[in-house]
């Protein structure tokens, strides 16, 4: 249902209608919508995860396979825009039951992320993770608003991968800063 509606739309009541089963019986399982569509949520990373599995990300270097990565999910979202909505809305949940499902979706979307990072430090890994979740979900909301287009969600997140890989970048000096070390205050 979520696939040709929006979360908002969907009731609890049409969900036990398309599954031909009493409303009681839906609630027995899922404490609230957002229990519901947080257990979809886990259902929807795992394909992710399998896709991955199926056809191997491209690439023989990390920066190349996370490029990769990156662009599945980017494409994914793109397809199938209310899931991202989704995905933020639950963010906030107050129901405990969907805050703990959220939370298997974040760690089994930051398993596929370590897939590419498996020969890196966990803890560079973990850290590369963190900041490319932080620029992704940044560069989505953007997106989702209608403020950036994909292809610059993807050049965003490529450039991100670049960086974390990139050697560090040296400062230029400004001329104003030579010259206040300059010891001879003529005017050239």
């Amino acid at each position: 249902m979520l696939e040709r509606r929006e979360y908002e739309e969907i009731q609890m009541r049409d969900v036990a209608e398309r599954a031909d089963v009493a409303l009681g019986t839906v609630y027995r399982y899922f404490a609230s919508k957002e229990h519901l569509f947080a257990a979809v949520l886990v259902e929807w990373s795992a394909s992710l995860n399998s896709r991955v599995q199926r056809d191997p990300l491209t690439g023989n270097d990390i920066p190349t396979q996370l490029a990769d990565l990156v662009h599945r999910v980017v494409d994914a979202f793109e397809r199938l825009p209310q899931f991202f909505r989704l995905l933020v809305a639950l963010e906030s949940t107050p129901d405990a039951h969907a805050r703990v499902l959220y939370d298997e979706f974040t760690s089994r979307t930051n398993d596929t992320f370590k897939q590419p990072l498996g020969d890196l430090d966990p803890g560079e890994a973990a850290g590369i993770i963190n900041v490319l979740m932080a620029v992704l979900g940044a560069v989505m909301r953007s997106w989702a608003r209608g403020a950036m287009a994909p292809e610059a969600v993807e050049e965003r997140l490529n450039n991100a991968v670049r960086l974390i890989f990139s050697p560090a970048p040296k400062a230029r000096r400004r001329a104003a800063i030579s010259r206040r070390s300059d010891p001879d205050p003529t005017p050239r």
